[in-house]
């Protein structure tokens, strides 16, 4: 058997993702993955993703979400208690 955990990361459909999308900038919910203000429009900074492109997607409130791979594939803040 091979298993391949990855504890980097949720699906962008797993249900904390959704709370957090659909709650305020700020919220414990968002806390959970690296959320950040952007630059304008530009995004907190210039970090690329393994896969090519930003590693950072832009939501509907204008606050970036981080992604080192897919954007399908948000990161967590792992200096998050609740994380942990």
């Amino acid at each position: 058997m091979i298993v391949d955990l990855v504890p980097n990361h949720s699906s962008d459909q797993h249900p904390w993702f959704r709370e957090a999308l659909a709650s305020e900038p700020g919220s414990a919910p968002r806390g959970r993955y690296m959320f950040r203000e952007g630059r304008g429009d530009q995004p907190p900074n210039n970090w690329q993703s393994v896969f090519g492109g930003s590693a950072w997607t832009r939501v509907a409130d204008g606050q970036w979400y981080l992604h080192l791979f897919d954007r399908s594939q948000p990161d967590f803040d792992w200096s998050n208690e609740e994380v942990r």
